[in-house]
């Protein structure tokens, strides 16, 4: 089990990445589902005041033409690859790469509200991004 501890001062989404423990070249296995766990403190004093939130994540074999389709230089061709093939972390991350590249370009920020509302995560549509960890 890996933990990080961080402080967050602003509201909004935050990104983070797996961590990885004890042998760094252990990948996951494809089609098993990898449960992670996201707890928040906000009083230090009473830790019974925070929240915990879980979810899954698994790896999938690739269909044959994954690697040759995000071979396309791109971003937002690659976006769609991801998202078509459901690919949800990489969709997400390369949404928000490319909102902070391009904060001028209205295509990013349509195509997150299009997948947050496709997977019923409305109340996350206007939800500003405040960083990454």
């Amino acid at each position: 089990m890996s933990q990080k501890t961080f402080k967050v001062d602003e509201y909004g989404i935050v990104g983070t990445s797996i961590l990885a423990t004890g042998d760094s070249n252990k990948s996951l296995e494809v089609g098993k589902r990898y449960l992670w766990s996201f707890s928040m403190v906000c009083e230090p004093d009473d830790r019974s005041s925070g929240s915990v939130v879980k979810g899954f994540v698994q790896r999938i074999a690739p269909q044959p033409t994954l690697h040759s389709d995000l071979a396309n230089p791109d971003p937002m061709t690659r976006l769609e690859v991801y998202a078509k093939n459901e690919i949800w972390y990489e969709t997400l991350a390369t949404l928000a790469q490319r909102r902070r590249q391009t904060p001028q370009d209205a295509r990013p920020r349509a195509k997150r509200t299009q997948l947050l509302q496709s997977q019923g995560l409305e109340s996350a549509v206007g939800q500003s991004l405040v960083g990454s960890l």
